[in-house]
């Protein structure tokens, strides 16, 4: 083989390159999408580039996401390169930050990608020798947040390429990278910019820092934002927690210029579920008409939608662990190690004992848990352990160190003695969810949990953090009305209206009394008619997925558009 690529049209097989972020819930989905294309494309090959310390966690994934008759003839065409030194005590939020850049793969990037955009052999840092594939990449596909990596890589090598966005709605997305005219915040990056030239506004301050206050304090926060496939709400809604980390500068200048130097868009939506917000996207995404949007789908192992409670078990058995798993019983084993994760075993006592549907599931996923405020969270727990009409719940707290930081000893005591609740740092959520003991799951908005809880036909209680999950949030609660949204929880919200409820709005009190109400008023509604409403809506939901996830379905169809870079 010569050392110049080879052209597109010359190949005799496709091959694509990815990007991948460290983040878990990023790598699960991403792990789906590459077996999805895969098993769309029998020859294709994807040579997936990741940080060495989640090479091994991507294979598992990888294996997971097979049938079993599949796991010979995809599994070789996913080639997975890790770069970089291992993290020893996993990733910390600092650490999942670092992963944007590409100076965290140890320098080793520039001679990875000459390798392979010359279809050269290699070896990566775990020692895998990575063999020539028989032809370069037509197409690359970066992660939102690997933009570090994409944007030089597409500048050098002038190679097609797409971004991967994780939301679960494409309207999540138009509020990223839009024109304010069409709901979008994309003059922003341009007006902080603008402040922090003008000394007598930025006074000192950092663009950080004021990067910061015109997010909480733009002049447009009072604004009513339309955007299409969405109902409407105030500006500032987008940021309803008090919480900044300190690379959300760079990382929103850095994915509004990937996204609009690329040539397409891949989302986990479909268009039988999202036909307006889809619409939405490209009517001002799409104008340059060498640009597509590629709707994929859920990204859900073959298999979810019909799972059958008598294999739950070996089900999550196979679930990969983004920590090492450890339960509130002690038990620190991974989950295949045991006959049954502790989970589905209390699951299986709430089916006996209180019937179908009536357990909650409650995570705030693997980065944002932490910010979750203590005083809320107690009243939760304090609220399903007194609730007349019992609501047994698992709250899973996504890190061993958080147990003792976000809840006091006696709480803790009265779940474990209680019987109506169990508190564990890992758990096999998509078996859960196919449990037919659980009726809700309280979540954060992350794009897994959505997918997966309206894959299975689960309302949810939303509680947003950050990024895209106020967009999945409203679109949950409002367009596909599957389930309720706190918004008393909105720590940067108080003293401020919610668009939700019409013009003049809710105005928020913020106070633990205000939260504990709300919830309280949110179970209620939940057991009763309306959460049978909002159930019943999930399912249709559920419905559309399984739909467009059928051979010869919408996703079919999309995924066909990326034949044209083989």
């Amino acid at each position: 083989m010569g050392d110049a690529p080879t052209e597109v049209g010359q190949q005799q097989q496709g091959h694509f390159l990815f990007f991948s972020w460290l983040g878990w819930g990023h790598i699960r989905a991403e792990s789906a999408f590459g077996v999805t294309v895969a098993r769309k494309f029998p020859r294709l090959t994807i040579t997936r580039i990741t940080q060495i310390t989640y090479t091994e966690k991507i294979k598992s994934e990888l294996y997971r996401q097979c049938t079993e008759e599949e796991r010979e003839t995809i599994l070789p065409r996913i080639r997975v390169v890790g770069l970089g030194k291992p993290l020893q005590h996993g990733p910390s939020h600092e650490q999942h930050v670092e992963m944007m850049k590409a100076d965290n793969f140890g320098g080793r990037i520039t001679g990875v990608l000459e390798s392979i955009m010359h279809d050269r052999e290699f070896t990566d840092d775990a020692g895998v020798v990575i063999p020539p594939v028989g032809g370069t990449p037509g197409l690359m596909i970066s992660d939102i947040l690997m933009g570090e990596v994409a944007l030089p890589a597409m500048e050098t090598y002038k190679i097609p390429t797409m971004v991967w966005f994780f939301g679960s709605c494409a309207t999540s997305l138009t509020r990223f990278i839009a024109p304010r005219a069409y709901g979008g915040q994309m003059e922003w990056e341009d007006e902080v910019e603008a402040a922090f030239a003008n000394p007598d506004i930025a006074k000192g301050r950092s663009i950080v820092d004021i990067s910061y206050e015109y997010a909480e304090h733009t002049p447009h926060w009072g604004d009513v934002v339309h955007v299409r496939g969405l109902e409407d709400t105030y500006q500032w809604e987008n940021h309803p927690q008090k919480l900044w980390p300190h690379m959300t500068w760079d990382l929103r200048r850095t994915l509004v210029k990937l996204y609009h130097s690329v040539q397409g868009i891949i989302v986990r939506t479909t268009r039988l579920l999202e036909p307006e917000g889809l619409a939405g996207l490209e009517e001002f995404y799409c104008t340059n008409k060498d640009r597509v949007v590629i709707a994929t789908g859920p990204l859900l192992p073959a298999h979810y939608f019909e799972l059958p409670t008598a294999h739950l078990s070996s089900f999550s058995g196979l679930e990969v662990s983004y920590i090492h798993p450890a339960s509130s019983t002690g038990d620190s084993s991974p989950p295949a190690a045991r006959e049954q994760d502790p989970c589905l075993t209390f699951l299986d006592i709430v089916l006996r004992e209180h019937g179908p549907q009536s357990s909650i599931f409650i995570s705030f996923g693997t980065i944002h848990t932490p910010s979750v405020p203590r005083a809320y969270l107690e009243v939760l727990v304090d609220i399903l352990l007194s609730l007349e009409n019992s609501m047994p719940f698992i709250l899973s707290m996504a890190s061993p160190d958080l147990l003792s930081s976000l809840l006091p000893p006696s709480l803790l005591e009265r779940v474990e003695t209680s019987g109506r609740g169990m508190i564990v740092q890992w758990a096999p959520q998509q078996a859960i969810f196919a449990h037919p003991a659980l009726g809700w799951v309280l979540t954060h908005g992350g794009g897994n949990t959505t997918l997966e809880a309206l894959g299975k036909g689960l309302p949810m209680i939303c509680w947003p953090i950050w990024g895209d999950q106020p967009v999945n949030c409203l679109w949950v609660s409002r367009t596909l009305r599957a389930g309720f949204e706190l918004l008393e929880i909105r720590t940067a919200g108080a003293g401020r209206r919610a668009w939700r409820r019409g013009e003049e709005g809710q105005e928020i009190e913020g106070s633990l009394e205000s939260v504990r109400r709300e919830m309280e008023r949110v179970f209620r509604l939940a057991k009763g008619e309306e959460g049978a409403v909002r159930r019943r809506n999930a399912r249709r939901a559920r419905e559309m997925l399984v739909r467009s996830v059928q051979q010869g379905g919408d996703v079919d169809v999309e995924l066909e558009k990326l034949a044209r870079y083989f």
